[in-house]
């Protein structure tokens, strides 16, 4: 009864329950965690009420405290320093700790985490929790001192600075080196990364500056690495472009002709690595070479889009019949046909055939005569009723 009061009828009803609680001890776990909901009241009131309850309780307080730590509820960051003091220390530096180096935690988290760390005496461990703990202070420089370690939050933290830190972090990173390249490349494929404009001038500022040409080969190498998402191979690409250079041979020249070739006029170079493209491993790869097709005007890429239509992946037969529509050569509209018996895009060649019209019935009556299976015939069929219908 005592804990529904918490939660119903008027501010000094619920604090003074919050109280009750207190005096009485009659807080078991179940109620522990039910009274740190209140810790993100929107009455301050009833937040601060919340908060000297579990001062009160002590000791199995903390662990709550800090799981509300680690679900991003701030308010709990200020209490866990006391919290600290009269319980195993662990309890309330681990979850704090979780905090400060979690890539996913946001930056006021971090900064708040850290005075109260050191209160609790905390010294860091690691290196990834040294290099978080200088970019926290303010001091980058010193975080790139630790290399590869320090390329991740450096990148974290550069989604999410100010406009005022930029500047440092950028440099930071750029002091990190070629350590920092994949995970650099790795966020400027994230489409969704709030400060890829700034990765790309790192690597671009650092790319010039290195000897030998170093980051060129590193980025083709990585355009090579079939097991790399297709997502990360084409920022490798654009960022190579970016740089002034070019892929010499292998599967960076499939990347290089999505990603970078002009489709008009169309180059033997753009063609070259489009067919690199479709034997690439990576279905992705094969459907974006298939997207890029359907914007090249030019007949030669229908032995491309035909190939794409008995493509093993269901995606990349529907992107390699998208494009072929515009295309109404026989060879092509028999590839079409074919696609008739497609589990997946039989419905999608019946209107790519319809909308092609005349010119696909002598194609569709070769079908019914070469037919290899009744399901064939039978869809033929009724696809030249159609389109003499319309």
């Amino acid at each position: 009864m005592l804990l529904n009061l918490l939660y119903q009828g008027p501010e000094e009803r619920r604090a003074e329950s919050l109280r009750m609680l207190a005096e009485k001890q009659a807080a078991d776990d179940w109620s522990v965690s039910r009274i740190a909901d209140l810790l993100c009241d929107p009455s301050p009131t009833i937040s601060r009420a919340a908060e000297a309850v579990l001062l009160g309780i002590g000791r199995r307080a903390s662990p709550f405290l800090g799981a509300w730590f680690r679900d991003w509820r701030l308010r709990s960051v200020p209490i866990l320093e006391p919290a600290g003091r009269f319980s195993p220390r662990q309890v309330a530096v681990e979850p704090l700790l979780s905090g400060i180096s979690g890539t996913g935690r946001p930056t006021s988290a971090l900064e708040r985490a850290r005075p109260v760390l050191e209160a609790l005496g905390w010294q860091p461990a690691t290196d990834e929790e040294r290099v978080v703990l200088s970019i926290v202070r303010g001091e980058p420089m010193m975080a790139a001192g630790w290399g590869a370690v320090a390329a991740v939050p450096l990148i974290h933290f550069l989604s999410q600075c100010d406009e005022r830190s930029i500047d440092a972090l950028e440099s930071a990173l750029a002091a990190v080196g070629a350590a920092a390249l994949p995970h650099l490349l790795q966020s400027l494929g994230d489409l969704h990364h709030r400060r890829r404009d700034c990765l790309l001038r790192v690597v671009e500022t650092w790319g010039r500056a290195a000897a030998g040409g170093a980051t060129l080969i590193a980025l083709e190498e990585l355009m090579n690495r079939a097991g790399e998402t297709f997502v990360l191979r084409r920022a490798a690409a654009l960022t190579l472009r970016n740089l002034g250079g070019a892929p010499t041979s292998g599967p960076a020249n499939a990347l290089w002709a999505i990603a970078v070739e002009n489709e008009s006029p169309p180059s033997m170079r753009l063609f070259e690595g489009l067919h690199l493209a479709l034997k690439d491993s990576d279905s992705a790869v094969r459907e974006a070479a298939m997207v890029k097709a359907a914007r090249v005007d030019d007949v030669n890429v229908i032995l491309l889009l035909i190939q794409g239509l008995s493509d093993p992946d269901w995606r990349v037969r529907g992107a390699a019949l998208r494009a072929i529509v515009r295309f109404h050569e026989p060879h092509a509209i028999t590839a079409v046909v074919r696609v008739l018996v497609d589990p997946y895009h039989a419905s999608d060649a019946e209107a790519v055939l319809v909308e092609i019209g005349a010119a696909a019935v002598p194609v569709l009556e070769g079908a019914i005569r070469a037919a290899s299976s009744s399901e064939l015939a039978h869809a033929a069929r009724a696809l030249i009723h159609r389109i003499r219908a319309t």
